[in-house]
């Protein structure tokens, strides 16, 4: 039977993104306002155990997190990624790392502050590495920026993956 996956449903739950490993387990994450804000939830489903239960994973919770994406490795690791929009109508690129037998570490900010980041992709290598993609408008322009996450290193600087300056790059896909 169906079964209710966000946590008390006192507010609109939208845009979820699912991912499995090898082994049947799934993650999947999603937006959902609480009367204030717009907050990014995750939960876990294993065989034969069934759904973990809604977990909290956006970190800074003075502006409102939209959009998450998902990728997920073979053996359970995940990174999740989604756009966050304060209160001013800028926004910036967040991220949290799932890791299997442990959980959701600390969410993260990845992209600068100023402008307007949006439209956005994430996805994962076999070792856990991860490459991020969004699109961000300043000065009246949209240009696609992108960083790369090493298991070890971390979220590299976003660099600037396209160089037309004469005209808007739109809706990076990976």
């Amino acid at each position: 039977p169906a079964e209710l996956l966000e946590l008390n449903d006192s507010g609109d739950a939208t845009t979820p993104k699912v991912a499995f490993d090898a082994d049947g387990n799934a993650l999947v994450v999603w937006f959902q306002y609480d009367g204030s804000h717009y907050y990014v939830w995750s939960n876990r489903y294993s065989p034969g155990t069934g759904w973990a239960g809604a977990e909290f994973i956006q970190t800074y919770t003075a502006q409102s997190g939209y959009y998450p994406e998902l990728a997920m490795t073979a053996d359970g690791n995940a990174v999740a990624f989604w756009q966050q929009i304060d209160p001013g109508l800028t926004s910036t690129m967040w991220s949290n790392r799932y890791t299997a037998g442990v959980g959701w570490s600390t969410a993260e900010q990845v992209s600068f502050s100023g402008g307007f980041a949006y439209s956005h992709d994430v996805a994962t290598d076999a070792a856990g590495n991860a490459i991020a993609i969004w699109a961000v408008m300043e000065s009246g322009l949209y240009s696609v920026w992108a960083s790369h996450y090493d298991t070890v290193a971390g979220w590299s600087t976003p660099e600037l993956v396209e160089t037309q300056d004469t005209g808007s790059a739109y809706y990076p896909r990976i």
